[in-house]
């Protein structure tokens, strides 16, 4: 009897050590927290407010249109992966409509996570492979994908990105420069990771993350900034080397221009 009662004790005690070894810092529980997400776009640090005129580098320029999806945003956690949103479109153009809400930033809301502490966050910029051989047709009309305005059927892409403004180059106040980087298809969807971070989610609380995107910083090229006046437009037309060359530019500075605010 004492032997059987030996063995017992003795499994317990491995089958306690093998759950000890399994275990992460993400709660084992079943415990949830939640995830508030916003993003805020800023021009050379400044809140960046849609029609609002801006110097670049000696000419004025406004901006009115910004928006773009982003998809797989997930949190890491010793190398594994939470998603916490397959896709959204994210429309600073909506959001930054003057100076306080440009402040406060597009929201896009709380999501439900488990319970833990997490070293990384992965974000993509753009629409997945998978997705993007999707229709909108295929999408609801209130899901991120399902508006066909975002949507090119000449090249089967969506359009991850849109920038749009307009510029004064010789400075009589007419505005006469047209600004249009719309960016897609598959190579230049963008996956960005922040490392060596430490977000606490506990229980039944809630954490704030903060993306944020320089526009300014989307015009660098060489240690300078893109010519507006010679390289203001690409439609990412795969026909067209320059506008892919431009294009390809554009979609890996829209990767550095962002940040996450810890």
């Amino acid at each position: 009897m004492k032997t059987n009662v030996r063995t017992i004790l003795a499994f317990a005690f491995v089958l306690s050590l093998l759950s000890m070894v399994g275990c992460d810092n993400t709660d084992s529980n079943g415990a949830l927290s939640r995830a508030n997400v916003n993003f805020k776009a800023y021009y050379e640090g400044n809140p960046l407010v849609m029609n609002q005129t801006y110097d670049y580098n000696g000419i004025d320029i406004q901006f009115s249109k910004v928006r773009f999806f982003v998809s797989e945003i997930s949190l890491i956690q010793a190398g594994a992966e939470t998603e916490i949103e397959d896709v959204e479109m994210i429309d600073i153009t909506s959001s930054n409509t003057n100076e306080t809400a440009a402040i406060a930033g597009f929201n896009m809301g709380s999501r439900t996570v488990p319970a833990g502490v997490y070293d990384g966050v992965k974000i993509g910029l753009g629409v997945t492979s998978d997705n993007n051989s999707l229709l909108p047709a295929e999408f609801s009309s209130t899901h991120p994908l399902g508006d066909e305005s975002d949507y090119w059927p000449v090249w089967n892409s969506y359009i991850f990105s849109k920038l749009e403004g307009r510029y004064d180059a010789d400075g009589d106040g007419m505005f006469e420069g047209s600004l249009v980087y719309h960016i897609g298809t598959d190579g230049l969807y963008q996956m960005k990771m922040f490392e060596d971070l430490s977000l606490r989610m506990d229980e039944n609380q809630s954490l704030d993350f903060e993306f944020h995107i320089d526009i300014k910083d989307i015009f660098r090229e060489n240690g300078s900034f893109i010519n507006i006046e010679t390289d203001g437009f690409t439609h990412t037309d795969p026909s067209n080397p320059e506008q892919m060359e431009l294009s390809t530019l554009v979609a890996t500075n829209w990767k550095s221009a962002l940040s996450f605010n810890e």
